[in-house]
């Protein structure tokens, strides 16, 4: 089954002072958040579902982990 067969979420998550993002391959915005915060991610901050004509964009390599700030302003590029 491939990473994309749901649909993918943009999370941010705090911890301490730093902000990181995460996509989630999941039925909802609830398991996304959840599944991020088991993997430690920290506190949620927002969240929003990508459309699916923007969700194949995002390589299967960002899914379902931290993204550096690098990774992240690249894709928000690449999404643009």
């Amino acid at each position: 089954m491939s990473e994309k067969s749901s649909p993918l979420f943009w999370l941010v998550f705090k911890s301490g002072d730093t902000l990181s993002v995460t996509i989630q391959s999941a039925a909802d915005i609830i398991t996304a958040r959840m599944r991020a915060m088991l993997a430690g991610m920290g506190t949620f901050q927002e969240g929003l579902r990508l459309d699916d004509k923007t969700g194949k964009k995002v390589p299967n390599k960002m899914i379902g982990r931290a993204l550096s700030r690098k990774e992240a302003t690249a894709l928000l590029k690449r999404l643009g």
